[in-house]
């Protein structure tokens, strides 16, 4: 069997002030995957292209929208887009484009691939905004219509923000964000994988494509990212949980403390998701592709900061 190609991220940038991340989160997702980036106007204020990295300094905007088209066939860069990508992130996602999405408005590049997007993809965006714009009704009532249309939402965190004062509303740390697309990317090529073996599981290629693509820093601890990610839409109906993404999934309980770069032990609560095999030797699967032993040997942490949940 041919070995796993390595997966393909589109990373896509609204106009939140957090936008100044995105840099540093290209970076990270550009370590294990092919990564291209869809900008909003407003999110250019923030970053530049020269900021990315070299194989992902391309930038696609509105203008890039119809420069291919000419006639029937021809291809349209939101289609072509919404085709090339295993995984759709977008981070920071402002309270402007999350409106935007929960009504289904298509007035620019990046609002048109979330029209167009595959929920049998994982589609993950990660709220960015003041406390005040946060906790406004609307925001969680639109929230909750993102993760019934099979949206992952990957909850902010509390801290000091742009404007000075603290609290709920900035962007989760571009590392954890990472980690959480690396292993939407993994459940979602272990499933594609699957079904194009018609039903044979091929692990250890999927986990040689990994451990080639991942830095050795991560394969070598457990990650900080989401331990009990729920898988994307094609896993479960409607209405769908948000991603904590160093929280456990189906229960109430945090996991034990990350402290100076090292894990103390943990487990993965009642999800039964470990960690992917990127980081580690992946068991046997059992049957079901989206519910994988959990080994005893690791550990979760969990970032000293709150988090606050919106549509749960």
């Amino acid at each position: 069997m041919e070995r796993v190609r390595r997966p393909r991220v589109l990373l896509g940038v609204t106009g939140s002030v957090a936008a100044i991340k995105a840099p540093d989160l290209a970076r990270m997702l550009a370590s294990f995957a092919d990564v291209r980036v869809v900008a909003t106007g407003p999110a250019l204020r923030f970053f530049n292209s020269q900021q990315l990295p070299l194989n992902c300094r391309t930038i696609h905007g509105d203008e890039d929208e119809w420069r291919q088209w000419h006639g029937k066939g021809d291809p349209i860069m939101h289609i072509e887009l919404r085709k090339w990508a295993d995984v759709l992130i977008v981070a920071p996602l402002s309270a402007n484009s999350l409106a935007k999405a929960a009504q289904g408005l298509c007035d620019n590049l990046l609002t048109c691939i979330l029209r167009a997007w595959d929920f049998s993809k994982p589609c993950l965006v990660a709220p960015a905004m003041n406390t005040a714009m946060w906790e406004h009704p609307l925001t969680v009532q639109q929230l909750r219509t993102l993760k019934g249309f099979g949206y992952l939402v990957i909850d902010p965190v509390s801290k000091q923000l742009a404007c000075g004062d603290v609290g709920f509303g900035a962007m989760e740390s571009p590392e954890a964000i990472a980690d959480t697309v690396g292993r939407s990317a993994h459940e979602y090529l272990m499933s594609h994988q699957r079904r194009v073996d018609n039903g044979r599981p091929a692990v250890s290629s999927i986990v040689d494509a990994f451990q080639r693509s991942v830095p050795l820093h991560m394969q070598q601890r457990p990650s900080i990212g989401a331990p009990g990610i729920r898988p994307f839409a094609a896993a479960y109906p409607p209405p769908h949980g948000s991603i904590a993404p160093l929280k456990h999934v189906g229960s109430d309980r945090p996991n034990t403390a990350f402290s100076n770069g090292e894990l103390s032990s943990g487990d993965f609560g009642d999800f039964g998701h470990g960690p992917p095999a990127m980081f580690n030797a992946a068991p046997p699967p059992p049957a079901n592709p989206f519910v994988k032993a959990v080994s005893s040997e690791f550990g979760v942490g969990e970032i000293s900061s709150k988090r606050a949940r919106h549509g749960s």
